[in-house]
């Protein structure tokens, strides 16, 4: 009780602070997108504080927040906030997240968090801020700049028809079939590009539950300052990672991709594989 005190404390604090500082437009009464100077004071006066994931996306995102349904906001209210950053595996700058990594608290927020922005009129930027934001803070600025003004298509022929601009790298990503091996589960995908060698290769993996509920996540992202010795590695990327004891279920593996040279950044489709049953033991 003493916690759910503090908690809407802060929250309503954060609400008065959050009034303050963003501009409202005068014809719907909407905030207009808060500045980066503003999100980045907002979380700094609330980081570390016992609120929920809807909590947070209301106070730091409110421009996404409204666009949530109320189902989506229901599953956010039943998860905390979990501010540490996922550590992840190392290689210099190269970065690899599993839930392994994240442990089954920041795991589960993070999956919610995949299923409630994916469909969501939002940029690249904003979903890897809000989901990968330890990728996202690898990235040198020029890249985040151009994912903060890259929408982030909601249907795959949207990223299809987003791809007809020439390019100077074609990518395409690879969703695995689930495998089950006892009680243990692996999926994964890979990523691959045609062309010029890219500077960064990143690829995210989500394994999907018959009723389409991410249960699982995987990304990889590496830096061609990795490989300079051999940079024919940057040409693929792969995530895989192993769970266990899952529910009796159809599941398979979604997958999507992107590779930079400069400032160009290309996008794949996402892709899908096949289902597989897996049987709990």
């Amino acid at each position: 009780m003493k916690l759910m005190k503090i908690s809407l404390l802060v929250f309503f604090v954060c609400i008065t602070l959050l009034i303050a500082t963003t501009p409202v437009s005068a014809d719907a009464g909407i905030p207009i997108p808060i500045t980066e100077q503003q999100r980045d004071a907002i979380i700094e006066q609330i980081n570390g504080a016992p609120i929920t994931t809807e909590q947070y996306l209301a106070i730091v995102w409110p421009e996404i927040y409204k666009k949530m349904d109320s189902t989506d906001k229901t599953k956010l209210s039943t998860i905390y906030k979990v501010w540490n950053m996922t550590e992840g595996e190392r290689t210099a700058e190269s970065l690899l997240i599993t839930s392994t990594h994240d442990g089954p608290i920041r795991a589960a927020e993070r999956n919610v968090l995949i299923d409630v922005l994916d469909g969501l009129d939002i940029t690249y930027g904003e979903f890897m801020q809000i989901v990968w934001p330890e990728l996202y803070a690898t990235m040198p600025d020029d890249m985040r700049q151009s994912m903060m003004t890259t929408p982030r298509p909601k249907s795959a022929s949207a990223i299809k028809e987003k791809q007809l601009i020439p390019r100077s790298i074609i990518i395409s990503a690879n969703a695995n079939l689930p495998v089950q091996n006892g009680r243990f589960m692996t999926y994964g995908a890979s990523s691959t590009v045609s062309g010029n060698t890219p500077d960064y290769h990143y690829v995210e993996v989500y394994l999907k539950n018959e009723v389409d509920t991410t249960v699982d996540s995987t990304g990889y992202g590496k830096w061609l300052i990795d490989y300079e010795s051999n940079p024919s590695q940057m040409m693929t990327v792969s995530a895989q990672n192993t769970i266990m004891d899952l529910s009796t279920n159809w599941y398979r593996t979604r997958a999507e991709s992107q590779a930079r040279i400069g400032v160009d950044t290309t996008y794949s489709t996402p892709v899908y594989s096949q289902w597989m049953k897996y049987t709990a033991v």
